[in-house]
């Protein structure tokens, strides 16, 4: 960014398709380094690749990103180099497009048909399509036009490459055609007033599948990408120290758009009631926020509304029985008072005792679903040793955000090591996936995999351990039509 930039000080408030033998998906697989890009230069994947020519010696990142600071009305020639992996003959689409943040914060492309208002169309390249012979290398000239009216700050895109040969592979006796892309950040600065904006909508503190987590909601009001960090101090009311986050990244937010970051608590107490004061620093500047915790569990909620109960009607009888003035005011007769303390008496124990046996319903219904799942899980399970058979790893792919939160997704921790099954729901959601239920399996398995009951998850199933291999050595998907109609992850002992 220029020395001449000035800068604004921030507000302070912030179907799978139906066939009778066969299922053609297509996948779009988008190879990005997010956090730490220096650390592996050349974007590729088994088949493809694709970075930046030239590179500045005193910034690495951009070995794997087009980093430009031109002005409006400036046009700049750059070169890309285009690589087949393969022994094959390659035949590419190549296109810019936009990008966006993911509402978790996650760096991620368009899809080439999506409409192109940024840095998509603003890049020219001198063709759409090529062919590479095996192991191939080509330097691709390109061109970047700032237009006279884009707006001041930081815009992101990329430039995509894609094998118009599909692979094919069989998941389960599932056809799918497999369509790879991989790209290269492109980040221009247009130089002007910078403005720093960040708002912080809302802060909660909510329980999601079991899990305590502290809810973010974000706008960045300014022209350039935003990188918060949280730091958060929990306290118990009378001033003890529970819990400390420190500098926990929430993501990247682009200007003018709204993300939803989070903190799970995973450790969190059975009983806590305080204020949690949240710092969020971002940029050279920090907003501050504080929200209360409160984690009370069902046993100890009962006697409490049943005290608040019997204390309340108690102090009705009381009013009513000795004094005066509130006699006077509801206009009780003083030959009626004796008969209307008797009706109070009454009142109580009949309330009491239908909330009592309301709140005693509520908990034993709660037990039994539990019980249930456990037990359905566990038929699942033996069925598992029987009757799984590991089917073929499938070509890396990834879902769509809207394919991967309607996954009906469960993860059991048959590890054996504490948190293995939460930890892995994070990493999950990271990538865009929605967890339904954690829990932990009693028999400890060596390995993990991926357990689907119909050919209509087995998309998914193959998406999932592409995902898992980061974090695991050997996952596998198998497949059980007898099991219920869920994605189950065993979580094994193979942890990278």
């Amino acid at each position: 960014m220029p020395a001449h930039i000035r800068r604004r000080q921030p507000l302070r408030h912030h179907k799978p398709m139906k066939t009778a033998q066969k299922i053609i998906l297509f996948f779009s697989i988008f190879i990005f380094f997010f956090f730490l890009p220096f650390s592996t230069f050349a974007i590729e994947t088994g088949t493809m690749g694709i970075y930046p020519t030239f590179w500045d010696k005193s910034d690495l990142k951009t070995k794997s990103w087009f980093i430009y600071q031109l002005d409006k009305g400036e046009t700049k020639e750059d070169i890309v180099t285009v690589i087949n992996n393969s022994s094959e003959i390659l035949n590419l689409k190549i296109y810019p497009v936009d990008a966006k943040t993911t509402a978790d914060g996650a760096f991620s492309p368009l899809m080439e048909e999506e409409p192109k208002e940024n840095v998509g169309a603003w890049i020219s390249l001198p063709f759409g399509e090529l062919t590479f012979k095996p192991h191939e290398k080509k330097e691709i000239k390109f061109s970047i036009a700032i237009p006279s009216d884009a707006s001041v700050g930081e815009h992101a895109g990329a430039i995509i490459i894609e094998n118009k040969n599909l692979s094919q592979t069989n998941q389960a006796g599932v056809g799918l055609n497999i369509k790879e892309r991989v790209g290269v950040r492109v980040y221009e600065t247009i130089p002007g007033e910078k403005i720093i904006k960040l708002l912080l909508k809302d802060l909660s503190f909510k329980k999601f599948s079991g899990i305590y987590t502290f809810v973010f909601q974000f706008r960045n009001d300014g022209n350039i990408i935003l990188y918060p960090k949280a730091s958060v101090y929990i306290k118990q009311l009378w001033g003890t120290k529970i819990k400390t986050f420190e500098n926990q990244p929430l993501g990247a937010i682009f200007p003018g758009k709204e993300i939803g970051a989070q903190i799970r608590w995973e450790d969190a107490p059975q009983l806590a009631v305080g204020r949690a004061e949240t710092a969020i620093a971002f940029a050279d500047q920090k907003i501050s926020k504080s929200t209360w915790v409160v984690i009370l569990p069902w046993w100890l909620i009962i006697p409490v509304l049943a005290g608040i109960l019997l204390f309340g009607f108690w102090k009705l009888k009381h009013l009513v029985h000795h004094h005066q003035k509130f006699k006077e005011l509801m206009k009780i007769p003083e030959e009626e008072t004796e008969d209307h303390h008797h009706k109070t008496v009454i009142t109580i124990v009949i309330s009491i005792t239908i909330i009592l046996a309301g709140l005693g319903i509520f908990a034993f219904y709660k037990v039994i679903t539990t019980w249930q799942l456990r037990q359905k899980i566990v038929n699942t399970t033996s069925q598992v040793k029987v009757t799984l058979t590991p089917t073929p790893l499938p070509t890396p792919v990834i879902l769509t955000s809207e394919q991967k939160k309607n996954i009906p997704l469960v993860i059991l921790n048959a590890s054996g090591v504490r948190f293995a099954a939460a930890n892995t729901k994070e990493f999950l959601e990271s990538k865009g996936y929605q967890v339904k239920e954690i829990g932990n399996w009693e028999e400890e398995k060596e390995t993990t995999f991926v357990s689907f009951n119909k050919e209509d998850f087995a998309s998914a199933s193959a998406a999932i351990v592409y995902d898992l291999k980061e974090m695991y050595t050997l996952p596998e998907a198998k497949l059980d039509p007898k099991q219920m109609e869920k994605i189950i992850i065993f979580i094994g002992k193979d942890k990278k």
